[in-house]
């Protein structure tokens, strides 16, 4: 059973780091842009925790609170979401060399990927409904993170499974390492 408080803990501890202020960073730095501010309205957030940037410098956030994916131009306009209908809490995110984008769910315990307009392509890893460990290969308990190399192969990182993960591009299971025990 996912155990939301530390879900919560985790995600407040990765938006405070992300807000530290502009003074604790290191001497060379500069900002070059923002955007965004707390809220619903298109191109506002309310818990994001993962961003990815496309091979045409698209910037693709993972709005948990809001449950859905934004993207924006390189220059932080807004241009689109999606996923509000689709996504219990979308936590990781990530590109691949044709622009697709691959969100995990920490939720559903799903891995979605989308063409760069937000089309869905490809839906796996749900655990069976008389499992609520989503222990199996294949399967996911609260998937925190997915990369994609450039072969096209998927990995995706379990937080209460300990483990990652690896499958071919149309989401086929090919290995596991580490997990419980």
């Amino acid at each position: 059973m996912i155990n939301r408080k530390i879900v919560t803990a985790v995600l407040l501890t990765m938006a405070l780091f992300a807000s530290c202020s502009r003074e604790k960073q290191p001497s060379g730095l500069s900002l070059i842009s923002e955007w965004g501010g707390e809220g619903a309205a298109p191109g506002q957030f309310r818990h994001p925790v993962s961003i990815a940037i496309g091979s045409g410098s698209a910037v693709y956030v993972c709005d948990s609170g809001n449950r859905r994916i934004q993207k924006f131009s390189s220059g932080g306009e807004f241009v689109k979401s999606w996923g509000e209908d689709i996504f219990d809490s979308p936590v990781g995110i990530a590109t691949d060399g044709q622009d697709n984008v691959y969100v995990s769910d920490f939720g559903t315990d799903e891995i979605y990927k989308f063409d760069a307009e937000g089309n869905p392509l490809l839906k796996f890893g749900s655990s069976p409904q008389e499992s609520i460990t989503g222990s199996g290969k294949g399967e996911f308990n609260a998937p925190v993170a997915v990369a994609i190399n450039r072969a096209g192969e998927i990995y995706v990182l379990e937080f209460n499974n300990h483990r990652v993960q690896k499958f071919d591009a149309r989401g086929n299971f090919l290995l596991l390492w580490g997990g419980r025990g």
